[in-house]
């Protein structure tokens, strides 16, 4: 993830797979949870609550 940011991947680029998942959605469940500080340090923000759904104020901002 170092890597990736350091030659310019945007960690608020989301999925274009129908869910629109932000990669900071995805970090904390892996088995990698430095991977989640590296992002939110980067600019990262999370497109779902930590309770589910998509806030309606992120949906908005897409």
């Amino acid at each position: 993830m170092r890597e990736l940011l350091a030659h310019g991947a945007d960690p608020r680029l989301r999925e274009d797979h129908g869910t629109g998942l932000a990669p900071l959605d995805r970090a904390p469940a892996g088995p990698h949870p430095e991977t989640a500080a590296l992002l939110r340090a980067a600019g990262a923000v999370p497109t779902r609550a930590p309770s589910g759904p998509v806030a309606a104020t992120e949906v908005s901002a897409v």
